[in-house]
């Protein structure tokens, strides 16, 4: 019976290994991208066009070599966000407006947290959860 076990558990453990590192290599390309969105925000805080400008165009490049990867392991309406944004934040960086372009590229990089989040191993999911209490109203309120 325990032969019988061997395989399974092995599969599992595989798998198990598999996923934390799909999402290491997530979190890898999510904090580059962040990273460069926060320099293009530096620049464009400074009003140093050309800088934001080839920040973005390489966060742009990294962005899209990715993207085989990404298809494979994000849901397609995430990614098509991040795309919006990214091309968002390059034209706005064309029209030289930090106003316009610093809650954009915020914005981006909250999308890039989402994408990380959305891959990123969580004990959560494997932790019983408290029953809800629900009111005499039947309306339900939060965890006590």
């Amino acid at each position: 019976m325990r032969r019988a076990l061997i395989l399974p558990t092995v599969t599992i453990l595989l798998l198990l290994g598999l996923c934390i590192a799909n999402g290491l290599l997530l979190r890898q390309h999510t904090d580059r991208w962040s990273g460069m969105a926060a320099e293009t925000a530096r620049y464009a805080r400074s009003e140093r066009w050309p800088e934001a400008r080839r920040e973005l165009d390489a966060l742009a490049a990294d962005w899209d070599e990715a993207q085989i990867y990404l298809h494979i392991v994000v849901h397609h309406s995430t990614l098509d966000e991040v795309q919006t944004l990214l091309t968002r934040c390059r034209t706005l960086c064309d029209t030289g407006d930090p106003q316009a372009l610093l809650p954009e590229l915020a914005e981006l990089q909250c999308q890039l947290d989402a994408l990380d989040a959305l891959e990123t191993p969580s004990a959560d999911i494997c932790a019983p959860h408290a029953p809800q209490k629900v009111a005499p109203s039947g309306t339900s309120f939060p965890h006590l």
